[in-house]
């Protein structure tokens, strides 16, 4: 494990477990959901990354100029492929120290037929921390890639999500986005909206985004 401190914000890093973090609090508040003891699935972690892509495959068939790519399933037996190499693999330490770290991983073509270099930036002061996500194509052709960060926030007694979005994606019961709504679909989350109480919401997709949330609690600070 990684341990950062700068004044009483704390990061806790677990490379071997998908380049994931197991913990970040500030004054002894969990800001992100902390990971089960002896966690050893990026799915029981605070959060870990997305790479190459985010999102489900269908079937883990695609095609890519010209080229047909079939993906094995990687989550028990759901049949889409998700969320790419990146979660399902241990990763190097690359640096650590002065509230800064750096994790990479290296993936070699096979199933997913590029090679790829991922890699990223932990920086942690006392009032911030910053993260930053990058892959690199290390291969001869072009490749395709998304990449994205899967957080967990632990939900606080009347926790107030805020975030500007345009409409969403709606799900089918193979959980892939199939249907666009326009505007504002059940919570309101542009104007702040409690989030407990709506339990068909995960999974939706979000579009036009402003890159800005806020979670807020009565009487405790805003994420």
């Amino acid at each position: 494990m990684i341990v950062l401190d700068s004044g009483a914000a704390r990061l806790e890093l677990i490379p071997d477990v998908a380049g994931a973090v197991r913990r970040f609090s500030v004054a002894g508040r969990e800001i992100l959901q902390l990971a089960a003891p002896g966690a050893e699935d990026a799915l029981q972690t605070s959060h870990f990354p997305l790479v190459p892509f985010c999102n489900r495959i269908p079937n883990g068939r695609f095609g890519f100029e010209g080229q047909t790519v079939t993906l094995p399933p990687n989550l028990g037996d759901h049949p889409h492929a998700l969320h790419g190499q990146g979660w399902r693999a241990p990763w190097s330490t690359s640096s650590a120290g002065a509230g800064q770290a750096v994790l990479s991983y290296d993936h070699p073509a096979g199933d997913w037929p590029w090679a790829y270099r991922a890699e990223q930036r932990f920086s942690l002061t006392e009032t911030r921390l910053r993260l930053e996500l990058s892959v690199t194509n290390t291969g001869d052709t072009p490749m395709p890639a998304g990449l994205g960060f899967h957080p967990y926030f632990p939900r606080r007694p009347g926790e107030v999500l805020t975030a500007s979005v345009d409409g969403v994606w709606m799900i089918d019961d193979d959980v892939l986005p199939t249907e666009h709504h326009a505007g504002v679909w059940g919570p309101d989350w542009a104007a702040g909206a409690a989030v407990e109480g709506h339990p068909g919401l995960i999974d939706h997709c979000y579009t036009g985004w402003t890159q800005t949330a806020t979670l807020s609690a009565p009487g405790q600070p805003t994420t």
